[in-house]
């Protein structure tokens, strides 16, 4: 990949490049409404710029601190609250983190085509680029994650006391935005005990790195026992996972390894835009082993009832973001396009072949690995085997496994090489598929707010209306929730309205919103209708 010796300086600053354009253009932020759970971190920041503190919805499990935090101030530059403002601070996010991923595949070896492709890879990742234009906490807190690996990465280099503490303060970052951001710390710790287990130093440390996460743990307790806010609507996710583990230690043994699973196959799946462009081939043995294992465990666990996604929350079928209108999602009426069942067997398969092909990978890797890639991915496994049972446990969505898709990009980066553009059609494919399935998340959003509006103008209240999660969370929740058999569980007082992707029994037509698709082309409709009494 020769090009101008100043192009190829700065060749791995080209995914922002893309990433920005296909963004702005193909989707654009617009639109004042919230998607998935992102109304209960926007509810925050709107109460704390109209009566100045930041007041919940409802409960919640982040810290959420400095994600309200940095929203406000984006809302507050944009001269008040808006879901368009949000958004752009996300984006902000985004940019910072493709910037700080390139840095860190150039500092580890990767040449300027194999931090070009890697970060493209995760540009247009479909978790990362469909979570983008929203409030969601997943894109700010993987940003910060990339800093703390930054410095962290420099302190192993040069033992400098300024990278150690910029590594610190990056964690305690990432706590206030997610409770495992602080997992930072004792991953350096445990890497710092394995390089040099008996230096005084070390230990010293690694001790001091160990008090530091325990106190910021508990500082967080102190806060949250003397706030009422935090108090009333914080749920104890820790307390749940403790609780589980010394209760009940066989289920949480049997639920962490199926969804340490399934968080292979997402990560196999994810990882094929690179696969190709790896400087490794196995041997026939073992790539027939792997495609033979790779359909053997596919088969069992389609057998067991186990068909990817998985049920993952922001990935589903073959489209992105979660369809939480009450017709699909609830009463799960076949009213949007959607793959046969064999499809997504096949890329059930796939990915568990590339979970293969990345087992595979790891002796070559560690092989040619030069010492600063061997640190680096010491921390980065210490990392993900302190994050994933935490984050998987208690609960399992797709868009957790964000940063352990960006760990897993960066030890590839080095060995990537440029073979042609055959070797691109898997980079391709999911950068068609992550522009189109965005889109058509947002463009029936942006549907939905113009059926909500047209039943304001008719005098049809949110209190009559179930439109879906997002907009009766956002607009509902302070009056609870009316349950009824066949009634969404969000906050619906009364369903005689409803906004949905097609027709739903027992109810007729009043009105019509267009809007269009491009993953699977053409144009749709979300309907209005009225409960036929």
């Amino acid at each position: 990949m020769d090009a101008h010796p100043r192009m190829k300086r700065i060749a791995w600053t080209l995914p922002l490049v893309f990433f920005l354009v296909a963004l702005l253009l193909g989707v654009g932020l617009e639109g004042e409404f919230p998607l998935n759970d992102d109304w209960r971190y926007a509810y925050p920041v709107k109460t704390w710029l109209k009566e100045g503190l930041p007041r919940p919805a409802v409960p919640f499990a982040p810290t959420l601190l400095l994600q309200v935090g940095w929203g406000a101030l984006f809302c507050w530059v944009g001269g008040g609250f808006s879901f368009l403002s949000l958004r752009g601070s996300t984006l902000v996010a985004a940019l910072l983190a493709l910037w700080l991923f390139g840095r860190l595949s150039r500092r580890l070896g990767a040449s300027e085509a194999g931090a070009l492709l890697a970060g493209l890879t995760l540009a247009f990742n479909p978790l990362f680029f469909s979570l983008t234009p929203t409030f969601m906490t997943d894109v700010p807190f993987l940003a910060i994650l990339l800093a703390g690996f930054w410095f962290a990465l420099c302190y192993l280099e040069n033992g400098r006391l300024l990278s150690l503490t910029f590594a610190i303060l990056a964690g305690v970052a990432a706590f206030l935005i997610r409770q495992p951001g602080i997992l930072l710390l004792p991953a350096l710790a445990g890497v710092l005990l394995m390089r040099s287990p008996r230096r005084f130093q070390t230990l010293v440390t690694a001790g001091a790195l160990l008090l530091l996460t325990a106190g910021v743990l508990l500082g967080f307790e102190w806060l949250k026992e003397s706030t009422p806010a935090l108090q009333a609507f914080y749920v104890p996710a820790d307390e749940q996972y403790l609780k589980l583990l010394f209760a009940q230690p066989l289920p949480f043994a049997e639920t962490l390894l199926k969804r340490a699973l399934k968080s292979a196959i997402y990560l196999g799946l994810f990882a094929w835009p690179l696969l190709p462009l790896m400087d490794w081939r196995p041997r026939w043995g073992w790539a027939v082993s792997g495609l033979g294992g790779a359909a053997l465990l596919t088969g069992a666990l389609v057998a067991a009832g186990y068909v990817f996604p998985f049920g993952g929350n922001v990935l589903f079928n073959f489209g992105l973001g979660p369809e939480l209108l009450t017709d699909v999602y609830t009463l799960e009426l076949p009213n949007t396009p959607a793959l046969p069942s064999w499809a997504m067997v096949g890329l059930q398969w796939a990915g568990t072949v590339g979970a293969f092909g990345l087992l595979g990978l790891v002796p070559h890797w560690w092989r040619q690995a030069t010492p600063l890639q061997q640190r680096a991915g010491l921390f980065l496994l210490a990392f993900s085997l302190l994050y994933l049972p935490l984050m998987s446990v208690t609960s399992f969505f797709d868009r957790y496994l964000l940063p352990l898709i960006a760990a897993v990009l960066l030890l590839m980066s080095p060995r990537l090489r440029w073979k042609g553009l055959p070797a691109l059609l898997p980079l391709i494919a999911f950068g068609w598929f992550s522009l189109a399935a965005t889109h058509d998340y947002l463009s029936w959003n942006r549907a939905r707010l113009q059926a909500f509006q047209w039943c304001a103008r008719q005098g049809i209240g949110i209190q009559e209306l179930d439109a879906g999660y997002e907009l009766n969370g956002w607009l509902n929740h302070e009056r609870g929730k009316a349950p009824a058999p066949g009634r969404s569980f969000w906050w619906v007082s009364d369903d005689r309205y409803l906004i949905s992707f097609g027709p739903v029994p027992g109810r007729e037509l009043v009105h019509r919103v267009p809007y269009r698709r491009r993953l699977f082309p053409g144009m749709d409709t979300l309907l209005v209708s009225r409960r036929i009494e």
